[in-house]
């Protein structure tokens, strides 16, 4: 806030996303400003410039109530507020009128919408058949708050996607305690079982975190464990990192740089192993894929996604952009998947 202003004169305005729409305003004083209030602000009236046809975001939700030690988020964004219902549907709408194929639900804990007795469940349900041929997915998940209910939506329709970020951030129970997360490793492995029980070929990507404070070698190797047990088919991996304001910074036990960067290479290690695995593991299947527009490889390939939001490479295609084509994966190669068409664009 002020202090930035303090900090670096050449700096002329601090604004928080809550106070967006007084930009125009402040971009016309001839002096500098701050505006980092809290409001029930939720982007209601605006019309976004999408730029990534024929993929979309759709915040459901903004802020955060759940507060883990490590995470700054509830203190620059607030507590959670959700769009109403109908907003959202009307957006969804717009989008597949025009022409959008794969639109991604977007909050911080999307599992925690709430709004007038609706649940995530329902929502989830609502957008699935207002979204016509579009694939749905949803992004981010807490493990604490993903219920039966919303699984059995997913099963059920066949335009959600049968891919779910769940993150974990760690395998130790102590550490997961420490962190807030609200859920255990066993309560974590029931949910990811339930999740392969209602949708055997669903894809699993996940967030960890190594070298929080208080992590024993035990209790690294109880995170390590987990990622080679459940064996996403992705994961994003950290380091911990210090964030003033937050709890975890005066908590004891602190890991020295060295040994949380040492935990992160070999966690690494690890993961690349598993998703190399899982994408070989696609060779000789045929999938839809999303054409999603020119390959940033250049040349004479054209990008797509799968529903498992997979990267695929066709080879001299020169298909609309937001067809779904089906194709066969010749290579995998990590997380891209050189694939060849088999049928016609629709």
């Amino acid at each position: 806030g002020d202090e930035l202003l303090e900090r670096f004169p050449a700096l002329d305005l601090v604004v928080g996303p809550d106070c967006y729409r007084e930009l125009p305003d402040m971009l016309r004083s001839d002096s500098s400003a701050c505006m980092t209030t809290f409001s029930g602000e939720l982007y209601e009236g605006t019309s976004p410039v999408r730029t990534g046809f024929p993929r979309a975001y759709v915040t459901i939700m903004r802020g955060c109530d759940n507060n883990c030690t490590y995470c700054i988020v509830p203190s620059v964004r607030g507590r959670e507020k959700s769009r109403t219902p109908e907003r959202i549907i009307e957006e969804v709408r717009n989008l597949a009128e025009t022409g959008y194929r794969d639109m991604t639900l977007l909050g911080q804990n999307v599992n925690s919408y709430q709004s007038g007795g609706v649940r995530f469940c329902d929502l989830l349900a609502m957008v699935a058949e207002a979204a016509g041929p579009a694939w749905v997915r949803f992004v981010t998940s807490h493990p604490r708050d993903l219920t039966a209910p919303v699984i059995d939506v997913m099963a059920a329709f066949p335009n959600t996607c049968r891919q779910l970020h769940l993150p974990v951030q760690s395998g130790d129970d102590g550490v997961l305690a420490r962190m807030g997360r609200g859920y255990t490793r066993a309560w974590y492995m029931e949910r990811v079982g339930m999740l392969r029980d209602a949708m055997p070929d669903i894809e699993l990507s996940t967030d960890v975190m190594v070298g929080f404070p208080g992590e024993s070698r035990k209790a690294y190797l109880a995170t390590r464990s987990l990622l080679e047990e459940v064996r996403f088919d992705y994961a994003f991996l950290f380091r911990y990192s210090e964030r003033p304001g937050t709890a975890a910074v005066a908590m004891d036990g602190g890991i020295p740089e060295e040994e949380r960067l040492g935990r992160l290479r070999d966690i690494q290690e690890v993961q690349r192993g598993i998703t190399l695995e899982r994408s070989r593991a696609m060779e000789g299947r045929v999938l839809d894929v999303l054409v999603t527009g020119d390959s940033p490889r250049g040349g004479s390939q054209q990008a797509a996604r799968t529903t498992g939001n997979r990267m695929v490479v066709m080879e001299g295609t020169r298909f609309p952009v937001g067809s779904i084509v089906s194709a066969v994966v010749e290579k995998a190669d990590g997380w891209t998947h050189h694939c060849t068409p088999v049928g016609a664009p629709r």
